[in-house]
Protein backbone atom coordinates (compact mmCIF):
# COMPACT_ATOMS: atom_id res chain seq x y z
CA UNK A 1 0.00 0.00 0.00
CA UNK A 2 1.36 3.77 -1.26
CA UNK A 3 3.87 4.47 -2.86
CA UNK A 4 7.34 4.98 -2.42
CA UNK A 5 8.55 7.63 -5.07
CA UNK A 6 9.12 11.16 -3.66
CA UNK A 7 9.12 14.58 -5.36
CA UNK A 8 12.52 16.43 -5.20
CA UNK A 9 10.75 19.09 -4.14
CA UNK A 10 8.75 17.82 -1.52
CA UNK A 11 9.23 20.05 1.66
CA UNK A 12 8.34 17.39 4.25
CA UNK A 13 10.78 15.11 3.47
CA UNK A 14 13.32 15.01 5.45
CA UNK A 15 16.84 13.47 3.78
CA UNK A 16 18.24 12.27 7.26
CA UNK A 17 14.60 10.99 8.62
CA UNK A 18 13.75 9.14 5.36
CA UNK A 19 11.29 6.40 7.12
CA UNK A 20 9.81 9.34 9.03
CA UNK A 21 8.43 10.70 6.13
CA UNK A 22 5.89 7.49 5.43
CA UNK A 23 5.63 7.06 9.28
CA UNK A 24 3.58 10.08 9.11
CA UNK A 25 1.44 8.71 6.05
CA UNK A 26 0.52 5.88 7.59
CA UNK A 27 -0.07 7.26 10.66
CA UNK A 28 -2.06 9.85 8.87
CA UNK A 29 -4.33 6.65 7.38
CA UNK A 30 -4.79 5.28 10.58
CA UNK A 31 -6.30 8.74 11.77
CA UNK A 32 -8.34 8.82 8.63
CA UNK A 33 -9.87 5.05 9.10
CA UNK A 34 -10.51 6.10 13.02
CA UNK A 35 -11.88 9.21 11.78
CA UNK A 36 -14.26 7.30 9.61
CA UNK A 37 -15.27 4.62 11.59
CA UNK A 38 -16.55 7.44 14.13
CA UNK A 39 -18.73 9.17 11.93
CA UNK A 40 -19.93 6.04 10.73
CA UNK A 41 -18.70 5.91 6.79
CA UNK A 42 -18.25 2.53 5.82
CA UNK A 43 -18.45 2.74 1.97
CA UNK A 44 -15.81 5.18 0.77
CA UNK A 45 -15.98 5.73 -3.31
CA UNK A 46 -14.60 9.33 -3.37
CA UNK A 47 -11.97 11.15 -1.84
CA UNK A 48 -10.81 14.50 -1.60
CA UNK A 49 -7.53 15.76 -0.08
CA UNK A 50 -6.66 19.03 0.53
CA UNK A 51 -4.32 20.28 0.67
CA UNK A 52 -2.45 17.25 -0.60
CA UNK A 53 0.72 18.83 -1.02
CA UNK A 54 3.19 15.91 -2.83
CA UNK A 55 0.97 13.02 -1.80
CA UNK A 56 2.55 12.34 1.83
CA UNK A 57 -0.79 10.92 2.96
CA UNK A 58 -2.76 10.77 -0.51
CA UNK A 59 -0.10 7.85 -1.39
CA UNK A 60 -2.04 5.86 1.65
CA UNK A 61 -5.07 6.16 0.37
CA UNK A 62 -4.64 5.27 -2.85
CA UNK A 63 -3.17 1.91 -1.54
CA UNK A 64 -5.83 1.69 1.18
CA UNK A 65 -8.46 2.59 -1.71
CA UNK A 66 -7.38 1.39 -4.96
CA UNK A 67 -10.45 1.62 -6.77
CA UNK A 68 -11.54 5.01 -5.37
CA UNK A 69 -11.66 8.47 -7.07
CA UNK A 70 -9.15 10.54 -5.57
CA UNK A 71 -9.35 14.39 -6.00
CA UNK A 72 -5.97 16.34 -5.23
CA UNK A 73 -6.64 20.18 -4.19
CA UNK A 74 -3.29 22.77 -3.35
CA UNK A 75 -2.35 25.80 -3.89
CA UNK A 76 0.70 24.35 -5.05
CA UNK A 77 0.02 22.96 -8.82
CA UNK A 78 3.38 21.56 -9.21
CA UNK A 79 2.24 19.52 -6.05
CA UNK A 80 -1.31 18.93 -8.07
CA UNK A 81 0.00 17.94 -10.69
CA UNK A 82 2.42 15.05 -9.12
CA UNK A 83 -0.03 13.76 -7.63
CA UNK A 84 -2.47 13.20 -10.52
CA UNK A 85 0.61 11.53 -12.45
CA UNK A 86 1.97 9.38 -9.61
CA UNK A 87 -0.77 8.83 -7.67
CA UNK A 88 -4.02 8.54 -10.51
CA UNK A 89 -5.65 11.41 -8.65
CA UNK A 90 -7.84 14.27 -10.54
CA UNK A 91 -6.34 17.55 -10.28
CA UNK A 92 -7.74 20.58 -8.65
CA UNK A 93 -5.97 23.79 -8.29
CA UNK A 94 -6.82 25.61 -5.38
CA UNK A 95 -7.19 29.22 -4.46
CA UNK A 96 -7.87 32.24 -2.08
CA UNK A 97 -10.71 32.83 -1.49
CA UNK A 98 -11.27 29.15 -1.65
CA UNK A 99 -14.80 29.37 -2.50
CA UNK A 100 -13.28 30.86 -5.82
CA UNK A 101 -12.26 26.74 -6.09
CA UNK A 102 -14.47 24.62 -7.77
CA UNK A 103 -14.69 21.25 -6.85
CA UNK A 104 -17.19 18.11 -6.56
CA UNK A 105 -20.18 18.07 -3.86
CA UNK A 106 -20.69 14.26 -3.62
CA UNK A 107 -17.11 13.42 -1.74
CA UNK A 108 -17.82 10.42 1.25
CA UNK A 109 -14.47 11.69 2.32
CA UNK A 110 -12.58 15.01 2.86
CA UNK A 111 -8.95 14.86 4.10
CA UNK A 112 -7.53 18.29 5.71
CA UNK A 113 -4.19 17.56 7.07
CA UNK A 114 -2.77 20.43 8.53
CA UNK A 115 -4.65 23.67 7.23
CA UNK A 116 -6.72 24.61 9.55
CA UNK A 117 -3.19 24.17 11.67
CA UNK A 118 -2.18 27.70 9.57
CA UNK A 119 -5.37 29.89 9.70
CA UNK A 120 -7.01 32.65 12.28
CA UNK A 121 -10.14 31.94 14.01
CA UNK A 122 -11.87 33.99 11.42
CA UNK A 123 -10.80 32.03 8.63
CA UNK A 124 -12.22 28.86 9.68
CA UNK A 125 -15.89 29.33 9.44
CA UNK A 126 -15.34 29.98 5.84
CA UNK A 127 -12.87 27.21 5.17
CA UNK A 128 -15.25 24.63 7.45
CA UNK A 129 -18.75 25.55 5.11
CA UNK A 130 -15.83 25.05 1.93
CA UNK A 131 -15.21 21.83 3.28
CA UNK A 132 -18.71 20.80 4.53
CA UNK A 133 -20.01 21.30 0.91
CA UNK A 134 -17.54 19.28 -0.96
CA UNK A 135 -19.27 16.31 1.50
CA UNK A 136 -22.43 14.26 0.67
CA UNK A 137 -25.03 14.15 3.44
CA UNK A 138 -23.36 11.64 5.74
CA UNK A 139 -19.65 12.03 5.05
CA UNK A 140 -16.74 12.31 7.10
CA UNK A 141 -14.72 15.65 6.98
CA UNK A 142 -11.37 14.63 9.10
CA UNK A 143 -9.28 17.62 9.96
CA UNK A 144 -6.06 18.02 12.09
CA UNK A 145 -5.58 20.90 14.73
CA UNK A 146 -2.64 21.50 17.09
CA UNK A 147 -3.48 20.89 20.66
CA UNK A 148 -1.41 19.91 23.51
CA UNK A 149 1.08 17.77 20.92
CA UNK A 150 2.33 20.96 19.57
CA UNK A 151 2.27 22.76 22.80
CA UNK A 152 4.79 19.76 23.82
CA UNK A 153 6.57 20.19 20.49
CA UNK A 154 7.24 24.12 21.75
CA UNK A 155 8.36 23.34 25.45
CA UNK A 156 11.10 20.99 23.61
CA UNK A 157 12.20 24.29 21.27
CA UNK A 158 10.00 24.11 18.13
CA UNK A 159 8.64 27.55 17.84
CA UNK A 160 6.93 27.01 14.38
CA UNK A 161 8.93 29.16 12.15
CA UNK A 162 6.99 32.41 14.24
CA UNK A 163 8.98 35.16 15.79
CA UNK A 164 9.25 35.02 19.47
CA UNK A 165 6.96 37.61 20.16
CA UNK A 166 4.36 36.30 17.84
CA UNK A 167 4.53 33.06 19.42
CA UNK A 168 4.54 34.38 23.03
CA UNK A 169 1.21 35.99 22.24
CA UNK A 170 -0.28 33.01 20.74
CA UNK A 171 0.76 30.90 24.02
CA UNK A 172 -0.80 33.70 25.99
CA UNK A 173 -4.20 33.68 23.86
CA UNK A 174 -4.47 30.02 23.79
CA UNK A 175 -4.49 29.93 27.68
CA UNK A 176 -6.96 32.63 28.08
CA UNK A 177 -9.47 31.42 25.42
CA UNK A 178 -8.60 28.10 23.77
CA UNK A 179 -7.32 29.51 20.68
CA UNK A 180 -4.11 31.72 19.75
CA UNK A 181 -2.77 32.67 16.59
CA UNK A 182 0.29 33.54 15.39
CA UNK A 183 1.49 35.09 11.78
CA UNK A 184 4.69 34.01 9.79
CA UNK A 185 7.00 36.91 9.38
CA UNK A 186 5.77 38.78 6.66
CA UNK A 187 2.43 37.18 5.90
CA UNK A 188 -0.32 37.78 8.32
CA UNK A 189 -2.77 35.74 6.88
CA UNK A 190 -1.23 32.85 6.82
CA UNK A 191 0.63 31.33 10.12
CA UNK A 192 0.11 28.89 13.05
CA UNK A 193 -2.54 28.73 15.56
CA UNK A 194 -3.37 26.65 18.58
CA UNK A 195 -6.91 24.90 19.74
CA UNK A 196 -8.42 23.19 22.21
CA UNK A 197 -10.80 20.84 22.21
CA UNK A 198 -13.48 22.86 23.95
CA UNK A 199 -12.56 25.93 21.55
CA UNK A 200 -13.16 23.67 18.87
CA UNK A 201 -16.30 22.12 19.76
CA UNK A 202 -17.90 25.93 19.76
CA UNK A 203 -16.27 27.17 16.40
CA UNK A 204 -17.56 23.99 14.65
CA UNK A 205 -21.75 24.83 16.02
CA UNK A 206 -21.12 27.81 14.17
CA UNK A 207 -21.00 25.96 10.90
CA UNK A 208 -24.45 24.80 10.11
CA UNK A 209 -24.59 21.26 8.76
CA UNK A 210 -21.86 19.71 10.42
CA UNK A 211 -21.36 17.64 13.18
CA UNK A 212 -18.91 17.21 15.85
CA UNK A 213 -18.52 13.08 16.06
CA UNK A 214 -14.84 12.91 17.69
CA UNK A 215 -11.61 14.01 18.62
CA UNK A 216 -8.63 12.64 19.28
CA UNK A 217 -5.86 14.26 20.73
CA UNK A 218 -1.92 13.78 19.42
CA UNK A 219 -3.42 11.41 17.06
CA UNK A 220 -1.54 12.15 13.83
CA UNK A 221 2.36 11.48 14.22
CA UNK A 222 1.61 12.16 18.11
CA UNK A 223 1.64 15.56 17.29
CA UNK A 224 -1.59 17.11 16.05
CA UNK A 225 -5.36 16.67 16.67
CA UNK A 226 -7.49 14.93 14.77
CA UNK A 227 -10.92 15.91 14.37
CA UNK A 228 -13.78 14.30 12.83
CA UNK A 229 -16.85 15.75 11.77
CA UNK A 230 -19.87 14.54 9.27
CA UNK A 231 -22.35 16.10 7.42
CA UNK A 232 -25.83 16.09 8.69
Amino acid sequence: MGSGVIHPADEMFDPHRPDHYFEVGWSGLASIETGLADAGVVQVRRILDVPCGHGRVLRMLRGRWPEASITACDLSREAVDFCVASFDAHGVYSANPIEKVDCASDHDLVWVGSLLTHLDAARWPEMLGWMRDRLRPGGALVVTTHGVGALAKIDQGWDYGLARVDLDRALQSYAATGFGYGPYPGDPGYGVSFSSPGWVKEAVTVVDGLELVSHHERAWDDHHDVVSLRRV
